[in-house]
């Protein structure tokens, strides 16, 4: 049996979450000897750069035109390669292609990440996505859920069959797999190179509506013990755009701001060194930054929604709203307020959460659909 992967997520991605969950979990499928190929006749990914040339097919271009006629090429290629490998009868969807739908020859899997689309359509009218998802999840023959939540609002919203959806969650394993040596790891070498005098409370990740970045910078502004003496920093996501930056100036609190982005490695210096990360998201699918940070003996402090109990259970501090947040985060910072032993949570969380347990779970997919 050996299992192939379309295109999709590293024709459109350069790096982010969804590649690396692949990224993460080829690197197990190497170390199990488990066959499979990605089919990537032009990709932009660097994860999949750096994957052996024995694993996928096709040429890497750091940079390319994504207009209409350029999408389509790559579509047709990938399916054609895909349609003539007879020697493989599943595909691995890696991000709603709705191209595999004229590929009739081979049995579907597809990895749902969250319900972003479904559960926030009223902010970004998300109508035709959401339509085409459907068209898509009618052609799957067996659905991979990164969490309980997330299929339990999959299962509500698009009546699959239990049978077919499987829960694998992420892992957290590649954080500690890194730098163990960095210097940088050291709050004085850090701060020289990074330039940051302050202790810093840590951001991870984009900051769209849903994200819920907003309640952070009032509760940081609403409370003067904590913005005179700790900065924030947002690691990944965009940069700050125009309008951010506009507000940040009208709460006088631009210069306490700064933003990163990097590697792994340059994330791993950020939660080891962080007085604390905040998660204020309203809705996620799984909350991966969580399980790193847990793993890297970083404090957290996020909102209490229903995902985040399930990745994090005792593991954390939950705040309510924005005054519960302030105050939280006041008594964390300066009271040293924790749920239990930093380190405890870091091997219960590496236990838990690893990339060879999902990559197996994975293979068990796989081999129920052959059969």
């Amino acid at each position: 049996m050996k299992i192939l992967f379309n295109n999709a997520i590293f024709f459109s991605q350069k790096i982010g979450g969804v590649s690396r969950y692949f990224d993460s979990i080829f690197k197990k499928f190497i170390e199990l000897k488990f066959p499979f190929k990605v089919i990537a006749p032009i990709y932009k990914n660097i994860y999949l750069r750096d994957l052996d040339n024995g694993f996928k097919q096709g040429l890497y271009f750091p940079k390319y035109p994504m207009h209409k006629q350029f999408v389509k090429l790559n579509e047709i290629l990938t399916n054609f390669i895909i349609s003539k490998d007879y020697k493989s009868h599943i595909i691995h969807d890696t991000y709603c292609s709705s191209s595999l739908l004229e590929i009739k020859n081979k049995k579907k899997v597809i990895t749902i990440y969250d319900l972003i689309h479904e559960k926030f359509n009223n902010y970004y009218n998300y109508k035709d996505i959401i339509q085409n998802k459907k068209k898509i999840f009618d052609n799957m023959d067996y659905f991979i859920c990164i969490s309980n939540k997330t299929k339990e609002d999959f299962l509500d919203l698009y009546k699959v069959p239990e049978y077919k959806v499987e829960v694998t969650h992420l892992g957290c394993d590649h954080m500690n797999q890194i730098n163990k040596n960095d210097t940088l790891l050291n709050i004085d070498n850090f701060k020289k190179k990074y330039e940051m005098e302050k202790p810093f409370i840590l951001y991870v990740g984009r900051r769209s509506k849903y994200k819920n970045f907003i309640s952070l910078m009032n509760s940081y502004y609403n409370c003067k013990k904590i913005n005179q003496n700790f900065d924030i920093v947002c690691f990944g996501g965009e940069e700050f755009s125009q309008e951010e930056i506009c507000d940040f100036k009208k709460l006088k609190i631009s210069k306490n701001l700064h933003y990163f982005s990097g590697s792994d490695s340059d994330l791993k210096q950020f939660y080891v060194n962080a007085s604390v990360m905040v998660a204020t998201s309203k809705y996620e699918g799984f909350g991966l930054p969580l399980v790193e940070a847990m793993s890297l003996e970083c404090k957290l402090l996020i909102n209490d929604i229903q995902i985040f109990r399930e990745i994090c259970g005792n593991n954390a501090i939950y705040f309510e709203n924005e005054e519960d947040l302030k105050n939280k985060l006041e008594n964390i910072l300066y009271l040293s307020q924790n749920t239990k032993n930093l380190q405890q949570i870091k091997v219960d969380t590496i236990q838990k959460y690893s990339w060879m347990g999902t990559a197996k779970k994975t293979i068990k997919i796989y081999n129920l659909l052959q059969n």
